[in-house]
């Protein structure tokens, strides 16, 4: 699978899914988020950061989503 079709898959996802929170649509496609190719190199902890965030109450559930979003397309296809 390449980035262009696990970005799609999982944005697609998000889009139609309701999440509550990223954290688990981080939960769901951790192994297409860890597959990804070329990452660049500020944002490969990116997941992390918002799980943690989330977890320490930094931002709610929707900015995380719109955080996991952006995240997912600052990376190149």
């Amino acid at each position: 699978m390449t980035n262009s079709e696990r970005k799609a898959l999982i944005l697609n996802a998000l889009r139609s899914k309701n999440y509550r929170s990223a954290f688990e649509a981080i939960n769901e496609f951790q192994w297409e988020i860890s597959s990804l190719e070329a990452i660049p190199f500020g944002l490969r902890n990116e997941p992390i950061r918002i799980a943690e965030d989330i977890a320490d109450g930094v931002i709610t559930c929707e900015e995380s989503l719109t955080r996991l979003i952006d995240f997912l397309e600052a990376v190149p296809d």
